[in-house]
C-alpha cells in the first residue's frame, strides 16, 4: 500500500473543485448569477524563508496562455520569478512546479490581498490567472492521462480563439469593476455586495466540504488517504494539515458567533450556514462519487488534488467568514478586503475556467528555470 507523504499536505494547497459556477457583471459575480460556466482551482502552502537568506534567481518559463492587454488582470513576469526564487529558497525544488503554482503563488497572493493596500491588486490577480489557468490544464492531463504528452508551442501569451476572447474579456471586466469597488466604492454598497456573495461563497465551501470528504472515501487502489486528514467540529470549522492565509485563524473565532449567536444578526448568518450547506455538501459528495472521481489516478495527483482541495476549502472558510464580519460589524476596511479576495478568487476561478474550457489536454505546463 502507497502510504500518505510525510506532512499530509506536504505544504501543498489550492483548489481543485469539479463542477461548474457562475460569473457575470461586478454585483452579480458575487450574487452568483452565470453568464459564463467557469470552474474553481488554486491553493497555499510552503514556508517563507529568512528575510536575511538571499533568494536564487529563478525565472518562470510560461508556455501559452490566452491573455488581452487589460488594465485588470496583469500578468508581471518580474514578480512571478521573485515568488520561484522565495520557493526555491524555502526548500522549493525546480521540477515542482503544481507545488509552486497552484499553491505557493495563490497563498502569497491572497495574504499581500489581505493587508490591505491594493496597490499591487491587478498584478496579484494576474498571478491568480495564470494559477487558475494552468490549474486547468494541470487537471485536464490528470483526468485524462491518455492525452498527456506535450505538443509543442510558442511560449508566452495568445491571442484566445474567439470565444475565449470573448470569456477573458468578460473576466477582466468583472474584475476591473470590482476592483474599482474596493477602491472607491461606498461602504454600504460594499457591505450590500458582501451580503448577497454569501449564498454562492457558501455554496462552494459546502461543495468543496463534500468533495474532499468522497476523494478522502475513495482513494486509488493501493493508495491509503492520510488518517485524520479533515476534522470538523462546526461546518465552518474544518481543519486539515494545511496552512494558509494568516488572517483564517482570527476568523475562525467567529465561527463560535454561528453555532451560539449572540444577536439577530449573527442569527441570520448561522441561518444561511444551516439552510444551504448541507446540500451543498451533498451535491459536492455526489459528483465526486460517481463517473467523476479520483480511483483511476496515480497516487502523486491524487496527493496533488487532496491538498488542493483542502487549500480550496481554506480559501472558502475565508471568504465566506470575512463576507460575515464585515456585513455583522459594518467595517469599512473589512469590507473592502473582503471585497478584494472575492476579486482575487474571480480572477481564479476564470482562469481555471478556461483552463478546462480552452486548454490543450496535452499542453505543457510552466517551468522554474534556476538563473546563474
Amino acid at each position: 500500500m502507497i502510504s500518505a507523504r510525510s506532512g499530509a499536505g506536504s505544504g501543498l494547497t489550492g483548489v481543485c473543485s469539479g463542477f461548474w459556477i457562475p460569473l457575470a457583471d461586478p454585483k452579480a459575480w458575487l450574487a452568483g448569477a452565470a453568464s459564463m460556466l467557469l470552474l474553481v482551482i488554486a491553493g497555499c502552502g510552503g514556508d517563507s524563508p529568512s528575510a536575511s537568506e538571499p533568494f536564487p534567481r529563478a525565472h518562470v518559463l510560461l508556455p501559452d496562455y490566452p491573455y488581452l492587454e487589460n488594465d485588470a488582470i496583469r500578468v508581471d513576469p518580474a514578480m512571478l520569478d521573485a515568488l520561484a526564487g522565495e520557493f526555491l529558497a524555502g526548500g522549493g525544488r525546480t521540477h515542482q512546479v503544481p507545488s509552486f503554482l497552484f499553491s505557493y503563488v495563490p497563498v502569497r497572493s491572497f495574504d499581500r490581498i489581505a493587508l490591505g493596500t491594493f496597490d499591487t491588486l491587478e498584478d496579484l490577480e494576474g498571478l491568480l490567472y495564470l494559477s487558475g489557468y494552468f490549474g486547468g490544464v494541470w487537471l485536464k492531463q490528470v483526468l485524462n492521462p491518455e492525452d498527456s504528452g506535450f505538443v509543442g508551442g510558442r511560449p508566452g501569451r495568445v491571442e484566445a480563439r474567439p470565444l475565449g476572447t470573448l470569456v477573458f474579456s468578460l473576466l477582466a471586466s468583472v474584475t476591473r469593476n470590482l476592483n474599482d469597488t474596493v477602491r472607491a466604492g461606498e461602504p454600504e454598497a460594499i457591505r450590500e455586495l458582501l451580503f448577497n456573495s454569501l449564498d454562492p461563497f457558501l455554496f462552494l465551501y459546502g461543495y468543496n466540504l463534500g468533495y474532499l470528504e468522497s476523494i478522502l472515501e475513495r482513494a486509488p487502489a493501493g493508495v491509503d488517504p492520510p488518517e485524520g486528514y479533515l476534522a470538523c467540529s462546526h461546518f465552518m470549522d474544518c481543519r486539515t494539515p494545511v496552512q494558509g492565509i494568516a488572517v483564517l485563524e482570527g476568523l475562525l473565532l467567529l465561527v463560535t458567533r454561528l453555532a451560539d449567536p449572540p444577536d439577530e444578526r449573527w442569527m441570520l448568518m448561522g441561518s444561511k450556514v444551516d439552510t444551504l450547506g448541507p446540500r451543498a455538501r451533498e451535491a459536492g459528495y455526489g459528483v465526486w462519487s460517481g463517473p467523476l472521481n479520483t480511483e483511476g489516478m496515480l497516487p502523486d495527483d491524487y496527493f496533488t488534488l487532496l491538498d488542493l482541495s483542502a487549500g480550496f476549502l481554506l480559501y472558502c472558510q475565508v471568504l465566506v467568514l470575512s463576507a460575515m464580519d464585515a456585513w455583522v460589524n459594518e467595517g469599512e476596511a473589512a469590507g473592502r478586503v473582503s471585497l478584494a479576495l472575492g476579486a482575487g478568487m474571480g480572477a481564479w476561478v476564470g482562469g481555471y475556467g478556461m483552463g478546462l474550457a480552452f486548454g490543450d489536454p496535452a499542453g505543457e505546463l510552466p517551468r522554474i528555470q534556476l538563473l546563474p
